[in-house]
Formats: structure tokens, C-alpha cells, sequence
């Protein structure tokens, strides 16, 4: 979130929180209201503070504001270059355009040459509407996390479900860009389209297309009448096709799936639903999205670097941050993007009962904030549950870091679950779940690894590395069972695949070689961490520092004694 300006209104129609006196910048407002609704075409090197929002009228030449923010309702091509004159000249802080006007050549080097921010909207975003959100961000309504008294996502579970009783029918309720809301419980497998509408969390690229091709969506946009389609491609059974409308938008669609292609009786029945489905759908796009980004803001920041606002759905804690990592290879693995795998755990959490999911990206990752205590919907096991019990993603593995009993460890916590995904990379565990207390020791072990591979650290095992590399011989490894297993001479040489006299005379040779004591548990457990670093460092890196240690050796001088010990392992060959 960018940074507040505190600056006095120099509009007399300021629409700035007076409480406080602070205005949002203009990029926080674009930010807030998310890129379904706003983005930047033109962005100018300052960031100035909104004022107010103003509609623009071609026919009245309204006197515009210092700050505020210009909406082009009005605006044709034929006039929208004398907008952004308008607007410049008067130090608005931006002009917000229809796509298709904004995308133009020679609207854009208008704004640039003007200095001006350039602002795109969708076309199917009403303008009234996005002219309240503008507002409601300047009056502050959004500048703490929300804790909204709307309609929440569960609402539209319900109704599916309700819709799908009264149609005897599996159902899926998608908005107007044939993205998944909500779905009837059970029957996720009827068709393959049903199932990979649920698992991608929208309709497959082919279905829409086979739809479009065939005036589906014009009659979804023209007409708020039921209808019934035929099959389509890839064994996908005919659907009912029920449109949402609100005082002429088109909202979305129920779509249920048939076993034959027949209008379902008592259509009248879903009356009640459409109603609700209409309100509860306007809502939802006016608040849902806001307040999403408002949270996903807070997490981000307590899963980063500790807490700025802390979200009430928080709860009392402790807590754990979970990285979910896919454990699918191949072409499976592209529908587990970042983005998309947020999105389907988002809708699969709610499908389940947790009414404000705390799961977000961030650096590409999917992170889920849960209760680390009790089996509640949000917590950690309710959370190993859903993974394990939803076939659809059943190939995530879940990675907890350790338990944080304040919110200003959370970020440490998720330090901790980006580790396991390292040890996961290394050695790929079957576990659909693991935590920090499972891998602790290997994580503590990693750790002084790192340390160790990042740093040059002369010692003994470089020493022993080299005369293997140079001669053949495998002392290092014959070091490593041997304190493995605690000179246990035949488990060691079982390990080796050798006699244990092989072992017996490699310890000597080795004594020869490098000055070490074994009786020192310190020496030990550096010899021990010495050489798992050797063996999991890259053989580059490993390469380069041998290379050092050879020239580093060849250009100083030995003591006669140490000389004669390496001449005489040098002549000597131990059996490998």
C-alpha cells in the first residue's frame, strides 16, 4: 500500500475524509480498486492525492478541479482528446476512459504529452457504479480491513444448492466472464467440463469457444429467459442455461447439467433465487473484490515482514503461515499456476465452510495463514483435511512452518515453510503434509550447511577431498561411516560395500594425511557437517574451491614432516 499525503482540499466539492484529513493517491486508488476495474495506460513519474471523483459532461464546459479525478462517462473519440486538455489544464490528477478510447495511439500520446495519468475501465463495469467505489475509497471506507456486513461467497454455495434440489440437476453458478462463484455440493464429476470448471475455477477455453461459436453468451447478454443448450465437445452434457440480470446488466448465469436435453418443470420455482442471485451478485462485484485486496494487503505484510494492520478473521492465535506446494510434474502442472492455485483453494475453502480464506501470493508462492490449534474450518488440520479429502487437489503438499504465538513471528514462520519446500526440492517427500517439528533436525542441519557452502571454511575434509580427487581414493566417505556409525567397523564397511580391514587401513592413512583428533567431539561434529557440505554443494562450486586449495597448497611451503606424510600417501595407493 502506497504511502498517504496529508494535503488540504482545494476543491470546494471535496469528497476527502474530513475526520482525518488524509487523501489517497491516486495509484492506492487504482491499487484498491484492483484491475478488474482500473489500470494504468499512462502513468506519470509524480503520484498526486485524489480530491474528488467528477463526471465529465461534453456538453457543459464544467470548470475541473485541482486533484480531482476526471471519469469520462460522456467521452467519444471525437471528444475525449479535449477531455484530457481540460483535464491537464485544470491539474486533474488523472482521466479514467473506456478501454477502447484509452487503448488509442493517439489518446495516449495526448496524456503523455500532457503529463497526465491515463486511466482504462472495462466496458461491462457501469460507470454509477464505479463512481461509488471511487467515493467510498476517498471517504475512507476502505482504509482499515474490512469487515464487511455484505453478502459473502458461502451465500452462493447455498443457493447452488438450493437451485440444484429444485432443478434435480448438478449446477455451477459462473459471472459474466465464465468464472466459477459457486457450485452445488456432490456431482463435481458429472461431465468432464463440470469437473474442469470446479478444478480451474472457470470454463475451459474449448467449451467457451464451442459456446460462443453457437450465440450462447448473446443470448446470455440479450435476454434473462432460461434456455437449453446441446451437448458439446468432449463428452459435455446438455446444459440449462439460466441468466442473471439486474435492471438490464447481465451479472452471470446458473448453468445446470441434464442427462437429456428437456426444459426442467417449475422453472417458476427459481424466481426467488434469480432475485437473490441478481442483488447478492451487483454486491458482491461492488465489495468482494475491495475488500480481497484489503486483506490480501494485511497478509501479505504479516506473512513478510510482521504485522501493520492485523484482519480481525485473524483470530486469537497461535498460528502457523503453510506454503502449498504442487507435487504434480508435466502438463498437469500449468493448471497450479500461482494465480490459479490461489483462486481454486480460495473457492474450495469456502465450498468448506471458511468464511474469509487467509490465502495469498506472494513471490509466486501460495501461502495459507491458519490456527495452529483445534479442527475448526482455518485451522492446520482442518486444512491437511481439505488437501487430503478434495480428489480434485489432492497433489498439493502442505508446508508449515513452526508455530507462532504472536503476530510478529508470523513472517518467521513462513521463512520456516519456504525451507521445507527447499528440503522438499532435495529429497521429494510422498507426505501430502509437513511440518517444522517433523523436519527440525534437517532444517537446523541445512541451515549450518548453508552457512557453510556460502563461506569459505578451510579444513582437514578439503584437505582428504583433494587427495581423493587427485588420486582416486575415497577417504572422505570412509570418514563419514566411520563417525556415522560410531566406529562400528562393520556397519561401516557394510556401508562401503568393503572389508572392515579396508576401513581399518584407511583410518590410518587417513591419519597420515590431515592432523585430526577424533577423540574431540567438537572436531567431530565439524568433520561430520564439513564433509555433508562437500557432498551437497554444487560440483561447480566444490570444483572451484579444490582448485583454490590446490594452488593455495602448490604456492606455500609444507613442514618436512607434513611433506614426507603426503609423498608417502602419494606413492601408497589405499584400496577405494
Amino acid at each position: 500500500m502506497t504511502r498517504r499525503t496529508a494535503v488540504p482540499s482545494l476543491s470546494s466539492n471535496s469528497l476527502r475524509s474530513r475526520q482525518n484529513g488524509f487523501l489517497p493517491e491516486l495509484d492506492e486508488v487504482v491499487d484498491m480498486l484492483g484491475p478488474h476495474m482500473l489500470s494504468f495506460v499512462h502513468r506519470p513519474a509524480f503520484n498526486d492525492p485524489v480530491h474528488d471523483v467528477a463526471l465529465f459532461d461534453p456538453e457543459v464546459r464544467t470548470q475541473v478541479e485541482h486533484g480531482e479525478l476526471i471519469v469520462g462517462a460522456g467521452a467519444t473519440a471525437a471528444t475525449v482528446l479535449d477531455l484530457i486538455d481540460q483535464a491537464a489544464s485544470g491539474r486533474a490528477c488523472g482521466v479514467v476512459l473506456r478501454e477502447g478510447n484509452a487503448r488509442l495511439e493517439a489518446v495516449r500520446e495526448q496524456a503523455r504529452s500532457r503529463g497526465i495519468a491515463l486511466i482504462a475501465c472495462p466496458a461491462e463495469v457501469p460507470w454509477a457504479h464505479l463512481v461509488v467505489l471511487i467515493r467510498r475509497v476517498l471517504d475512507g471506507e476502505f482504509r482499515e480491513p474490512v469487515e464487511s456486513a455484505g453478502p459473502h461467497p458461502e451465500d452462493l454455495f447455498a443457493m447452488a444448492d438450493e437451485a440444484a434440489q429444485l432443478l434435480g440437476a448438478p449446477v455451477t453458478i459462473e459471472d459474466n466472464k465464465s468464472r466459477l462463484l459457486a457450485y452445488s455440493a456432490g456431482q463435481e464429476e458429472t461431465d468432464p467440463t463440470r469437473l474442469a470448471t470446479i478444478v480451474g475455477r472457470r470454463v475451459p477455453p474449448r467449451v467457451l469457444a464451442h459456446y460462443r461459436a453457437r450465440g450462447v453468451f448473446k443470448k446470455l447478454v440479450g435476454s434473462d429467459r432460461p434456455f437449453l443448450i446441446e451437448d458439446g465437445p468432449n463428452g459435455t452434457m446438455p446444459r440449462l442455461v439460466v441468466p442473471i440480470h439486474h435492471r438490464g446488466q447481465w451479472l452471470g448465469a446458473i448453468w445446470a447439467v441434464l442427462s437429456e436435453r428437456s426444459m426442467p418443470p417449475d422453472l417458476e420455482r427459481l424466481s426467488w433465487i434469480l432475485e437473490s442471485l441478481s442483488t447478492t451478485l451487483l454486491r458482491i462485484q461492488s465489495h468482494l473484490e475491495v475488500e480481497r485486496r484489503q486483506l490480501e494487503a494485511c497478509l501479505v505484510s504479516l506473512l513478510t515482514h510482521g504485522p501493520g494492520r492485523v484482519p480481525s478473521a485473524l483470530g486469537p492465535g497461535p498460528w502457523r503461515a503453510v506454503r502449498v506446494h504442487d507435487n504434480e510434474d508435466g502438463a498437469d502442472r500449468q493448471a497450479f499456476e500461482a494465480d490459479n492455485l490461489c483462486s481454486g483453494l480460495l473457492l474450495h475453502a469456502r465450498r468448506a465452510g471458511w468464511q474469509t480464506p487467509l490465502i495469498t501470493t506472494v513471490n509466486q508462492q501460495v501461502y495459507v495463514l491458519v490456527q495452529a490449534r483445534g479442527a475448526e474450518p482455518g485451522s492446520w488440520d482442518w486444512l491437511r483435511r481439505l488437501v487430503l479429502e478434495t480428489a480434485s487437489i489432492g497433489s498439493l503438499v502442505l508446508l508449515a512452518g513452526g508455530v507462532s504465538r504472536t503476530s510478529e513471528t508470523i513472517a518467521g514462520s513462513r521463512t520456516e515453510a519456504d525451507e521445507l519446500a527447499d528440503l522438499l526440492r532435495d529429497r521429494p517427500s510422498l507426505a501430502s503434509s509437513v511440518t517444522f517439528e517433523d523436519e527440525w533436525a534437517r532444517l537446523y542441519l541445512a541451515r549450518a550447511l548453508k552457512v557453510m557452502t556460502e563461506h569459505d571454511v578451510p579444513g582437514p575434509v578439503w584437505e582428504l577431498q583433494l587427495h581423493d580427487d587427485q588420486f582416486g581414493t575415497e577417504y572422505v566417505r570412509t570418514l563419514e561411516a566411520w563417525l556415522s556409525y560410531q566406529t562400528d567397523l562393520r556397519r561401516a564397511a557394510k556401508e562401503l560395500h568393503v572389508h572392515p580391514n579396508t576401513i581399518r587401513h584407511r583410518m590410518k592413512r587417513i591419519a597420515d594425511i590431515v592432523d585430526i583428533d577424533l577423540e574431540d567431539p567438537e572436531q567431530v561434529l565439524a568433520i561430520r557437517l564439513q564433509a555433508q557440505a562437500i557432498r551437497s554443494g554444487s560440483p561447480a562450486a566444490t570444483a572451484a574451491q579444490l582448485e583454490r586449495l590446490a594452488d593455495s597448497r602448490r604456492s606455500s611451503s609444507t613442514t618436512p614432516a607434513r611433506s614426507a606424510a603426503v609423498s608417502s600417501s602419494q606413492t601408497t595407493r589405499s584400496p577405494a
